[in-house]
């Protein structure tokens, strides 16, 4: 069985070398010896803080389907790398005219509405109307996470999280075929991230409560982690789900 892949973390304070290796990445950080990283095994790279060297390497990464994102050393993203889409496939085309035509609109806020009572009710959010359930819950969450961070150190860890996050569903909307910065691009990022954000918030309060963690790079990127497989999938079986849907247009 294939090896789950992962995400590299790279605090560029630390680093002090970063090049290919073969089909591997090689990486040796202050007062330890070089690892090795296979592409195959990564799922995408995180680099923390002001990168002096290695730029060649990372860009190999990306035009090899591993997108690299940068994170300042406070957890805000700065930027992503990635292999441009060139597939078009049927999501990417009616979610550019999802706007203007009144069918394809009519069946993706019916699928968002499911989607979202689906996310829900999995968390076990079941009483209320859609909009209620969501603001009301997520303002418990935030009042849950505040009281054992702090002001704070939750502002920083959301920070860390949501760019984390915002790197993850990037990469899933990209699989799919729509291209950067495309409309149908930026509205499947608008609609999914709340719901991102209500996952985050909803596991982060449950983990503090048993855990607390010191806010930083890596143990955010650590708890992220343990989230980003049932993510990808959740986030794979909407789109799957969406574009049944809207096969119907046809």
């Amino acid at each position: 069985m294939e090896a789950a892949k992962t995400c590299l973390v790279i605090d560029s304070r630390k680093a002090e070398q970063l090049r290919l290796d073969g089909p591997a990445l090689r990486v040796r950080m202050q007062e330890q010896s070089s690892r090795l990283f296979p592409l195959r095994r990564l799922s995408r790279i995180h680099i923390l803080g002001d990168l002096q060297q290695g730029f060649e390497a990372l860009i190999h990464c990306a035009e090899h389907q591993i997108p690299v994102a940068f994170f300042t050393v406070s957890g805000k993203l700065r930027c992503q790398l990635y292999f441009p889409v060139l597939e078009n496939t049927l999501i990417s085309h009616w979610l550019e005219h999802v706007e203007f035509d009144a069918q394809a609109r009519e069946i993706y806020g019916d699928w968002l509405q499911h989607q979202s009572l689906h996310l829900l009710s999995c968390l076990g959010y079941k009483r209320g109307a859609l909009e209620q359930r969501l603001r009301c819950n997520l303002e418990r969450l935030h009042h849950a996470c505040k009281q054992v961070l702090g002001e704070h150190q939750y502002r920083l860890a959301m920070d860390w999280l949501e760019g984390m996050a915002c790197v993850q569903l990037s990469q899933i909307i990209i699989d799919h075929g729509l291209a950067n910065q495309s409309r149908g691009m930026r509205k499947l990022i608008d609609d999914i991230t709340p719901l991102y954000d209500f996952w985050l918030h909803h596991h982060l309060a449950k983990y503090q409560i048993k855990k607390p963690l010191r806010i930083n790079g890596q143990t955010m990127s650590d708890f992220y982690q343990t989230q980003a497989d049932d993510l990808d999938y959740f986030t794979r079986r909407m789109l799957s789900q969406l574009a049944v849907r809207l096969e119907s247009i046809i």
